[in-house]
């Protein structure tokens, strides 16, 4: 088994009696069950095939996002000590781009969970709502992530969207979280609202699949 969980890059050590080792075994830091990890790039002794980038300072659910990006990508990956990401040096520009992508999109989120932030502090949550709310976003978001949607399912995008807007976070779920899953649902709820009717808008399926697997971790 792998030194370091192949999602998130969390040193990973599995609980082991002296009889057997448990076959259903969590990530301590993001919860992924190794079942079936995806294929791990393998150690060059050629410097320049590989390239590392330190996320030691990502939260898990943001390094869970880089890694799924990668395997829909088909870029082969390592973790190594200190949460550093290893990919090989012909998909640098690839990586380079979803990194940047993924980072900004986290800063984004910061701002917007600030109000948030304050009240979850006080020990407050947005309860059985917000749970429901956050539920049906993903499945709404999925249903929009498949290359193309129709109207009902842009109908179900728009309401879950609305009820997750109004919600104080989930309890479990960072402000910081649920601020960028609200800045990334509103966004994609002004595409579909700018763009024309029936037409299946590259860049929301795009934003629709990455706040589903922004979702995929928290649902």
């Amino acid at each position: 088994m792998n030194q370091f969980c192949p999602r998130c890059g969390a040193f990973f050590a599995p609980e082991v009696n002296m009889e057997f080792s448990t076959t259903q075994v969590l990530c301590t830091e993001c919860g992924l069950t190794l079942e079936d990890p995806p294929q791990i790039l393998a150690p060059s002794k050629v410097d320049d095939d590989q390239v590392a980038y330190e996320l030691v300072e990502w939260p898990p659910e943001d390094r869970i996002i880089a890694t799924d990006d990668l395997v829909e990508l088909g870029i082969p990956y390592r973790w190594e000590e200190g949460v550093v990401l290893v990919v090989p040096t012909s998909a640098e520009a690839q990586v380079d781009a979803l990194l940047d992508e993924i980072d900004e999109n986290a800063a984004d989120g910061e701002g917007e969970g600030e109000a948030a932030l304050l009240e979850v502090e006080a020990g407050e949550d947005g309860g059985e709502e917000a749970a429901a709310a956050m539920g049906d976003l993903f499945v709404a978001a999925d249903g929009m992530s498949h290359g193309t949607y129709e109207e009902a399912e842009v109908v179900d995008f728009i309401e879950a969207a609305a009820a997750v807007a109004q919600c104080l976070p989930p309890f479990g779920i960072e402000a910081q979280v649920w601020g960028r899953i609200q800045k990334e649902s509103s966004a994609i709820v002004t595409a579909l609202e700018k763009g024309n009717e029936g037409d299946d808008d590259e860049g929301v399926i795009e934003a629709a699949r990455s706040l589903r697997d922004l979702l995929r971790h928290h649902v």
